[in-house]
């Protein structure tokens, strides 16, 4: 038996058709024709799909040229927040600016864990959610999801809609995320989420504000910075702690700690294969941002390592 053989020829540049190709021995007029119309779709549909490739790929540059301008970014470390994941515990004021700016940069993954519900006294400063949202009390997490994949579609966003305990904040573990941030409102919290960032090496932003003053630190860069618990020892009692529903705050706040708390977490995601000394100069590395919207005062407070912390018994 002879088979068919099939000489391709060339393929016209403007029409993306096969001419002067050759079918044969022995091959009926009607089937040549059907396998060459089946090569010139076959090679259309490849042509198209390379088209549309590279239409998404121009788009994606055109959305981080603003960010790729920057002169102290090189395409490396633009590409290392392209190719991140950041985990945020808390979807509230904090966190609104935070995960926007986080969002439109363009980072792989992002994990939201909240398990509140919105409420209409959240939303003079939780300006990622909605009164549709409050009236429905939707799920913070799910609720910031839903306006973050308007922002980038292109951030993959993960909701955990958990309450974190140290029974079961070992579920992060499923992630492979390289910064975590704290933008929760509790202490017992907020201890929770240093202690196992600090035992897994993670680097981990702390995010604050109250009545008019916002906090921004980062720990677990370095390892001979001052930890979490070198600030904060203990969990402080009820009658000392400040809150929002208790000593209110002031909306624009919440949005410069999360904007500091995103130029933080960015830095550290584009600094993993940067010098130390950068690192120490640039990051707020034993360092704490804390700043006044009313006075305008703002002041960077150095943190000093305890000696009988446990950070440095282990690191002993």
């Amino acid at each position: 038996m002879v088979l068919p053989r099939l000489e391709l020829g060339s393929l016209d540049s403007e029409s993306k058709m096969l001419t002067n190709y050759t079918i044969g021995p022995y091959v009926p007029y009607y089937i040549e024709k059907t396998i060459v119309s089946f090569i010139n779709q076959l090679i259309l549909s490849i042509y198209n799909a390379n088209i549309k490739r590279s239409s998404s790929l121009q788009l994606q540059m055109n959305k981080y040229l603003r960010q790729q301008t920057l002169k102290e970014f090189t395409k490396e470390q633009e590409q290392c927040i392209h190719e991140s994941s950041v985990c945020c515990i808390g979807a509230g004021g904090v966190a609104a600016s935070f995960l926007e700016f986080i969002v439109g940069a363009g980072i792989k993954q992002l994990i939201i864990v909240d398990f509140d519900t919105v409420d209409k006294t959240n939303l003079h400063r939780q300006v990622l959610h909605s009164e549709i949202g409050a009236d429905k009390k939707l799920n913070k997490a799910l609720s910031a999801k839903e306006r973050l994949n308007n922002l980038n579609s292109d951030v993959d966003i993960v909701t955990i809609q958990e309450k974190l305990t140290p029974a079961n904040i070992s579920c992060l573990d499923d992630y492979n995320f390289q910064v975590m941030v704290d933008a929760t409102d509790n202490p017992e919290t907020r201890f929770l989420v240093a202690e196992y960032c600090f035992k897994r090496k993670i680097p981990h932003i702390y995010a604050a504000a109250v009545c008019f003053t916002c906090y921004v630190s980062t720990f677990n860069v370095v390892l001979d910075q001052p930890c979490f618990k070198c600030f904060f020892p203990k969990i402080p009692p009820q009658n000392l702690r400040q809150t929002a529903a208790t000593d209110g705050v002031f909306g624009p706040v919440v949005g410069v700690a999360g904007c500091q708390a995103a130029a933080e977490c960015l830095k550290v995601l584009t600094y993993q294969n940067t010098d130390e000394s950068i690192k120490r100069e640039n990051l707020l590395i034993g360092k704490m941002m804390i700043g006044n919207v009313l006075t305008n005062n703002y002041r960077i407070v150095r943190l000093s390592t305890k000696k009988d912390c446990m950070c440095q018994k282990l690191t002993e």
